[in-house]
């Protein structure tokens, strides 16, 4: 059994299948019992070569698994498979030089994966500076994120990436037109190596959707910051603003351009709720 995540889905499965153009109308049986018809989707493919697959994260373009052995295997867009290449792949290519992932994060068309001591190390479309190593040039292979260790978890946005470091300090790095940064601003469009989250410590969980990042702090309060174009932060503002949950919550998902569900610690689902302030 392995957990599959999507930024609008998740799903346990027993093999692993990627599909598309689901209709709402399908009714919701297991994947595998389904048979390929253009009506439902357009067919199924197992990952061969996946080997012992653990958690299995899909971008914008692409699609990568931490197997067990903490290696990470990654398949479609190329350049965005960190196996050096800029070429296509349908199917599972490992990811050059990278051991002992323990946490894995996929953008648009970028990817960050958490390894020994909390360092992280980043690969693919680099075009804001999300891949974190003070440049903007994208890389086919690994980078280190400048100045992040101690890092505890991740997450990606289309072109900005974040992550709670020593303490439950937030830091992100990556494009800031909307204040995906949290830091305050929007001046600086883009930072290539993480800034510090302000007026936030003590995060404990972390999602971000396209353009915005939510955070969890003490006692399950949420914090969010960046694009509000569809109320999902609850006000125009840059920095984190506080989510009201009227009880506390473990953890928070977020998708792109959409509001953040949130889960109870009895994992019944509950609305946002309103925003102080």
């Amino acid at each position: 059994m392995i957990r599959m995540l999507h930024r609008t889905a998740a799903i346990l499965v027993s093999a692993v299948a990627t599909w598309m153009a689901l209709p709402s109308a399908v009714a919701e049986t297991p994947l595998q019992q389904r048979t390929a018809d253009s009506s439902s989707y357009s067919g199924t493919t197992n990952a061969k070569a996946l080997g012992d697959p653990g958690t299995l994260a899909a971008g914008g373009s692409h699609t990568c698994s931490i197997t067990d052995a903490g290696a990470i295997k990654c398949w479609g867009l190329g350049g965005a498979l960190g196996n050096g290449s800029t070429t296509n792949s349908t199917t599972p290519v490992a990811v050059s030089g990278l051991t002992g992932a323990s946490v894995l994060a996929l953008g648009n068309s970028h990817s960050c994966a958490m390894v020994a001591g909390g360092a992280v190390r980043c690969w693919g479309d680099n075009s804001s500076g999300q891949l974190g190593n003070g440049s903007t040039t994208s890389s086919p292979t690994l980078v280190a994120v400048s100045g992040l260790t101690g890092a505890t978890a991740l997450a990606l946005g289309d072109f900005h990436s974040c992550a709670i470091g020593v303490g439950g300090a937030m830091r992100c790095w990556g494009w800031n037109a909307y204040g995906q940064l949290g830091n305050g601003s929007t001046t600086q469009s883009q930072s290539a190596t993480p800034v510090a989250v302000s007026g936030l410590a003590g995060a404990t969980a972390l999602a971000s959707g396209g353009a915005h990042t939510c955070a969890m702090v003490a006692g399950g309060a949420v914090r969010c910051w960046g694009w509000n174009g569809m109320g999902q932060l609850g006000k125009l503002f840059q920095d984190p603003v506080a989510v009201q949950m009227h009880e506390a919550v473990d953890f928070v998902l977020a998708g792109p351009r959409r509001r953040v569900p949130a889960v109870r610690p009895d994992r019944r689902r509950r609305g946002v709720g309103t925003v102080e302030g």
